[in-house]
């Protein structure tokens, strides 16, 4: 627009000019027209045109004799007779009637010959002139047109075979770009757009729209029955602020082509989509989206045949019902707060490393057939794999439910046990940790299978079973929890100690006591489960503390002691064969929570 000789500084001319809807443009006197006057004249050039065609006469006439240059015809060297020819060449859409202005139309007569040029010949020197002239329409507003207007610019548009859009705007909802090269480039769509089946004009990223912004709903959909094919990638970094809607499409390349940085991703900014839906279509090569942000996604009953990247991209709600992986499925570090996995299936490797799903994520019906990753995945809601297929294996390594901080490479701090929402799933990953022989992982989904296990149990039909499984977790949580076992040997302990010793002269410390295990109790429920050291100081703590009582240590390591009763000689009553009874199951489930890097029972 620079360029442009009929702008000013403070006036733009008809085709750089802010356009309307139809209705308004239609109603300003003339602005239709002009702009359809000055989009011709910007696209002819006389000059080009004649040169153009008298090389080609002189190539294809240059056995006949007597042909003077001056002599080609008169039409050439008149503009006012050239610019006749080619409005009506634009003007006439129908081709028959074309044909016959043109055959109609004797330009010269070769002396000494039999032949003519006549215009049939020039009809086809100005069809091969536009298959090889590329148009760049550079930052024009073009209009809302209407089929049926004489000033329709489509009669324009649809005589080019190659043209350039660059940073162009739109208000039209169509355009017909059958059999013609066309590229968008930085352009702006600022109504509801229906994109067509198009060639393309060859470009660095071979795709028709880069880096466009389509303000209103896109659509593409076939029109009929017949079976719709785009044969070539669409969209590069373009942004979507309102739907992009695709139905009934087989895509030949893939839908996206998003530029490839060298640098670090972080820096990319995040493209929009308000709503992508990908029904019922056909991806025959690579599908990419990378670092978009999406309202909402829906690959509902469509088949990916080839690679699918949707990597680093946030979405807000995700539907895959009945979608079909054929190759690669990779959603690494992309986010989710609402997903439906259901009826999907995975045929090859499916990758979900580091992705984050800030929502329950239930895999219905969902087939694993290739391997499956979960690594360093984030799952805040209830992850389900009852109704799901595995049949590969499968990695869920340190799958948590707390996102952690990464330095240089590395995840900083332990994971999370996540939620599982029925027993079968934490069963499921528990086993694929089990045939790995990664027994410490498999020990976090057995702790959640036995608590899922617990729920399970009913008070009333299994009373004895339910007491087993409480016990099992207040002592030990499930045989995972050494220093819980310990806390719990050195409280009953004392407690006994106390009972025993039931004189006045320890009532302080008794007090003392039941003060430091309600604190005690306290710290550890607030406690991370996995921090082991601050578990380790928490039972120092209680040992200098009862010490500072002066009690005795060694009369409560002998209480401890379970055999006391055998190396002393003592009776035996009924309350201390219970004491001796719960002290050695503690003792037994202390060894196998320490042994838990090495087998569960």
């Amino acid at each position: 627009m620079d360029d442009c000789q009929n702008c000013t500084p403070t006036k733009k001319c008809i085709l750089h000019i802010e356009k309307s809807d139809y209705r308004t443009d239609f109603g300003k006197r003339g602005f239709l027209d002009n702009f359809y006057e000055e989009l011709f004249s910007y696209v002819i050039n006389y000059e080009k045109i004649k040169n153009c065609i008298k090389i080609k006469i002189d190539i294809d006439y240059s056995e006949e004799t007597n042909i003077k240059s001056e002599k080609f015809f008169e039409i050439l060297n008149d503009e006012e007779k050239l610019r006749k020819v080619i409005i009506n060449y634009f003007e006439m859409q129908n081709d028959e009637q074309l044909d016959k202005y043109f055959s109609s139309l004797i330009i010269n007569k070769i002396e000494n010959s039999d032949s003519s040029i006549d215009g049939s010949s020039l009809q086809y020197y100005l069809d091969e002139f536009f298959k090889e002239e590329t148009i760049i329409f550079e930052q024009i507003f073009f209009p809302t047109y209407d089929a049926r207007d004489k000033f329709n610019y489509m009669k324009i548009i649809r005589k080019l075979k190659k043209i350039h859009f660059d940073a162009c705007k739109f208000t039209t909802k169509f355009f017909d770009l059958t059999d013609i090269e066309v590229f968008f480039q930085d352009c702006e769509f600022l109504d509801n757009f229906s994109v067509s089946n198009s060639a393309i004009l060859e470009n660095e990223l071979d795709v028709v729209y880069q880096n466009c912004t389509f303000h209103r709903d896109v659509s593409i959909s076939k029109a009929n029955d017949k079976n719709y094919k785009i044969n070539h990638t669409l969209f590069s970094d373009c942004a979507f602020r309102k739907k992009l809607q695709i139905e009934n499409i087989e895509f030949e390349k893939g839908v996206f082509n998003n530029t490839k940085y060298d640098d670090d991703i972080e820096d990319k900014e995040y493209l929009k989509i308000d709503k992508l839906e990908l029904k019922n279509c056909i991806i025959n090569d690579t599908f990419i989206l990378e670092k978009y942000a999406i309202n909402k996604l829906d690959l509902s009953e469509s088949t990916f045949k080839s690679k699918v990247k949707i990597q680093r991209c946030d979405i807000d709600e995700a539907t895959f019902y009945n979608t079909k992986f054929k190759d690669l499925a990779d959603f690494y570090q992309s986010k989710f707060k609402k997903v439906d996995f259901e009826r999907t299936d995975f045929e090859k490797i499916s990758v979900f490393s580091e992705s984050e799903f800030n929502c329950d994520v239930d895999f219905k019906y969902t087939k694993f057939l290739g391997k499956s990753i979960f690594r360093d995945t984030v799952i805040t809601g209830k992850l389900d794999l009852r109704n799901s297929i595995f049949d590969n294996e499968a990695n869920f390594l340190d799958i948590t439910s707390k996102k952690r901080e990464k330095k240089e490479g590395q995840f900083i701090g332990e994971p999370i046990d996540i939620k599982v929402a029925n027993r079968e799933t934490a069963r499921i990953i528990k086993n694929f940790y089990d045939n790995s022989n990664n027994i410490i992982e498999a020990n976090r989904f057995y702790k959640l299978e036995m608590e899922k296990r617990e729920k399970e149990l009913n008070l009333k039909n299994n009373f004895f079973e339910w007491i087993i499984f409480k016990f099992h977790k207040i002592s030990s949580n499930h045989s995972q929890d050494w220093v819980l076992v310990l806390l719990w040997i050195l409280n009953i302990s004392y407690l006994y100690y106390f009972v025993k010793k039931n004189t006045y002269y320890y009532l302080d410390e008794f007090l003392g006591f039941i003060l430091l295990l309600g604190v005690c109790i306290l710290i550890y429920l607030l406690m991370n489960f996995r921090n082991y050291f601050g578990k380790i100081i928490l039972i120092f703590s209680f040992l200098l503390f009862m010490s500072y009582f002066s009690i005795d240590i060694n009369e409560i390591t002998n209480l401890i002691n379970p055999f006391s009763i055998m190396t002393k000689g003592e009776t035996l009553f009924l309350g201390l064969m219970i004491y001796k009874v719960i002290i050695a199951y503690l003792i037994y489930q202390l060894i196998i929570s320490i042994r838990q890097n090495t087998r569960r029972k």
